[in-house]
């Protein structure tokens, strides 16, 4: 299978609602609803030979049963690379947020 490279923009109006519906339907109402990576993590998990993009999988934090993702690496052939960088401790929001945006919160985009 080859890796078609795809531009996937959304407008912040679509991203906005969608990041609405799941805080309105998070089972979790003071769960996490997203997540802090470092472009440094992120590079780490690119560089390493052979890697055409990456791939994420949701999960739930060991400790505290929230939602997580797991990054890794994809081949050109579309398969992970689950034997080299994988990356999952992003800092939470909640605690870690931005200020109050249209992807975090309730405020409406202009």
């Amino acid at each position: 299978m080859a890796i078609y490279m795809f531009t996937f923009e959304i407008m912040l109006d679509d991203a906005s609602d969608m990041t609405a519906n799941f805080r309105a339907n998070n089972p979790n109402p003071n769960g996490v609803i997203g997540g802090f990576f470092s472009a440094e993590t992120v590079q780490e998990v690119l560089d390493q030979d052979g890697c055409e993009g990456l791939r994420y999988y949701f999960a739930r934090a060991t400790e505290t049963s929230d939602i997580t993702i797991v990054l890794t690496g994809v081949d050109a052939s579309g398969n992970d690379m689950y034997e080299g960088e994988l990356r999952e401790r992003s800092l939470p929001c909640p605690s870690m947020c931005s200020s109050e945006n249209p992807l975090n919160s309730n405020v409406t985009p202009e």
